[in-house]
């Protein structure tokens, strides 16, 4: 039988992660999560500049380090012809 498979991708506060399904049985078949290496920026920019209060922030860079690290994570578990669709959240 072919496998069938469905990425999901959430964008979370400190990490990303990736799920891949198998569209038949709807079972979990690979699993990558990345931590951001900047975390979550609520004090201050990288530049030094302070935030105001209830802010809380992302490096740009985190998310495309992440979406390459969790989709490469999920391509050495599944076969990449087998992909179907992809949704990401944020």
């Amino acid at each position: 039988m072919n496998k069938k498979y469905t990425i999901g991708i959430d964008f979370g506060t400190l990490s990303a992660r990736a799920v891949a399904l198998d569209l038949t049985t709807g079972e979990e078949a690979a699993v990558a999560v990345f931590a951001y290496p900047h975390g979550g920026m609520d004090r201050t920019l990288p530049s030094g500049k302070v935030l105001p209060p209830q802010y809380a922030l992302q490096h740009p860079q985190d998310y495309l380090d992440a979406l390459r690290e969790v989709i490469g994570g999920i391509l050495q578990k599944i076969e990449p012809t087998a992909i179907k669709a992809t949704a990401m959240i944020t």
